[in-house]
């Protein structure tokens, strides 16, 4: 299936390259500027580690929050004193179904002049605002594809220019090597014929194809990409990433890295917490751009009860009636978590998920673990799952420590602090050939604790589907 899939990828990206090397060259170059912060400083790659703003480029990567909902915004200063600014907004809905939305407003003035080019006292400005929504969906563990409609207002001068286009793309993901491929800006005229141009001026169409390979333990990755555009020559786009320290990520790139008009590009990451600002320049030949972005990853995704909507409102705990001897056939660890009589949303919480330590993971990744073995709970013993905000909040009340928890002696506390029965801790750690998740079960009625299993994956993805299926064994599922 993976080779097939990879095969289906190389043809569609031959008939896309044929579709935008066909088209009529079009205006709207700003669309052809990545959103990502990263990206521009990766030598504009459009795969590399996820993040809101590369969805832009490929909708597909939408679904790599990680049950998390992410804000981004960012601004650049470009050639000829022009600038651009865009933002970013995506929440997984349900597992493996993420929506969102971006915005696009760029703009450059130039001076006027007449036929002599004589300057004429005014300044022709060219801007472009575009805007659209988004939709991402994982139906394997080792796929993700995407899709984008958005609206497109272009204006040069007086002549204002509308148009409507979608976006298209997925990735692929196999061990540490992923492929991705995106097609964009297929859309409607932007203007139409008429007595001075024979031809409808349409969006230029493009096709993205990229491959990245993750070495040195997920700390570090190249990337190649090959674009083809309708306004432009094919290109030829190159990066690497490398978290250096915990928080620290450095890039370096070229794009475009065949031709004579090559650039060269760099950028750094700051990450803590649920925040990151990003930095990025490039330089050629005409002089640099600079790129700031600022994220922020905010509350969790939230598993309705049986028959009610998602809750709106982010929570740490999943609410289970209280731990009793297994019903026959369940599992041991299903036991500590097991129901004694039905529960509500507005009893006691009985169950929590405390944060995870971690070692040689990226940041955030253990959040994404614990987040989803809370869903994954909420689904095995059909209750509400509440996220992390509400569990932090009362430990912070509490003067707990809000760092991984692997050990008895912070679970007990965790348990007594929130009132629950049941706490799951553990670890989450990375080597050379893949992800480790050992995960610990606490009854705070016995003051005893149990082993619930472990999970492993050589990639996030393949960690992620093994450790809800661990969740779903500790819930009693089968």
């Amino acid at each position: 299936m993976r080779a097939s899939l990879f095969g289906l990828v190389a043809l569609w990206s031959l008939g896309a390259g044929a579709l935008c090397s066909a088209a009529t060259p079009t205006g709207a170059a700003f669309l052809a500027i990545p959103l990502s912060v990263r990206q521009l400083g990766m030598g504009n790659v459009g795969i590399g580690e996820d993040d809101i703003l590369r969805a832009w480029t490929n909708p597909a990567l939408l679904v790599g929050l990680g049950g998390r909902g992410v804000v981004a915004g960012n601004g650049s200063s470009l050639l000829g004193g022009g600038r651009s600014m865009g933002l970013g907004a995506g929440w997984q809905v349900a597992p493996g179904w993420a929506v969102g939305g971006m915005f696009l407003s760029s703009a450059i003035s130039f001076q006027e002049v007449d036929a002599l080019a004589d300057p004429v006292g005014k300044n022709f400005t060219h801007g472009l605002t575009s805007g659209g929504v988004l939709v991402a969906t994982r139906p394997a563990e080792w796929l993700r594809v995407g899709g984008a409609l958005k609206f497109v207002r272009d204006e040069l001068g007086a002549d204002v220019g509308k148009a409507t286009a979608l976006d298209a793309g997925l990735v692929a993901e196999q061990g540490r090597v992923s492929g991705a491929i995106a097609l964009r800006n297929l859309g409607t005229a932007l203007r139409p014929a008429d007595d001075v141009v024979s031809s409808a001026e349409r969006l230029a169409a493009e096709a993205r194809v990229g491959m990245s390979y993750e070495l040195l333990v997920r700390q570090m990755n190249i990337a190649l990409e090959y674009v083809s555009a309708a306004n432009h020559d094919a290109a030829l786009d190159a990066g690497v990433e490398w978290w250096a320290i915990k928080g620290i990520g450095l890039r370096a790139g070229v794009s475009a890295l065949q031709t004579l008009s090559r650039k060269l590009t760099a950028g750094v990451t700051v990450a803590r917490g649920p925040m990151s600002v990003d930095y990025a320049f490039s330089t050629q030949q005409l002089g640099m751009m600079h790129h700031v972005s600022i994220a922020y990853v905010f509350g969790g995704l939230q598993q309705a009860a049986a028959g009610q909507a998602p809750s709106t409102v982010p929570q740490a705990a999943v609410s289970v009636p209280a731990p009793v001897i297994a019903p026959q056939g369940a599992s041991a660890t299903a036991a500590a978590v097991s129901a004694a009589a039905p529960g509500s949303l507005g009893a006691p919480r009985h169950f929590a998920v405390a944060n995870l330590e971690e070692e040689n993971v990226l940041p955030g990744e253990a959040e994404q673990v614990a987040d989803i073995l809370r869903q994954a709970m909420g689904q095995a013993t059909n209750r509400a799952v509440m996220g992390q905000r509400e569990m932090e909040e009362s430990l912070a009340q509490s003067n707990l420590p809000l760092s991984g928890c692997a050990s008895e002696e912070c679970a007990k506390p965790i348990g007594q602090s929130l009132g629950v029965r049941v706490v799951l801790f553990g670890r989450l750690s990375r080597d050379a050939e893949a992800y480790y998740l050992s995960v610990f079960i606490w009854n705070t009625g016995t003051g005893e604790s149990s082993f619930g299993g472990s999970a492993k994956g050589a990639t996030f993805g393949e960690l992620a589907a093994d450790a809800r299926n661990l969740a779903g064994r500790i819930g009693g599922r089968p």
